[in-house]
């Protein structure tokens, strides 16, 4: 069995939002967007992958994360 072309294990990606005040102290943390969660993939050589969703599912950040235009 030959490895994998690509491989990806657990990959998220979180924003947080800029501008907001820190509440430090107060209990609360910062609003966060959640981009991608817990991808696990695996594509073998030769192998086509699609990666379909609805506007804003994480298509793109998936695609810069595995690119490394990103980093998680």
């Amino acid at each position: 069995m030959s490895s994998p072309a690509l491989q990806c294990r657990g990959v998220s990606k979180y924003f947080f939002k800029k501008g907001f005040f820190s509440s430090k102290g107060k209990g609360q943390k910062n609003p966060v967007t959640v981009a991608v969660a817990h991808i696990n993939l695996e594509v073998a050589r030769g192998e086509t992958l699609g990666v379909v969703g609805p506007n804003g599912s994480g298509k793109s950040t998936l695609i810069r994360l595995i690119s490394t235009l990103l980093y998680p």
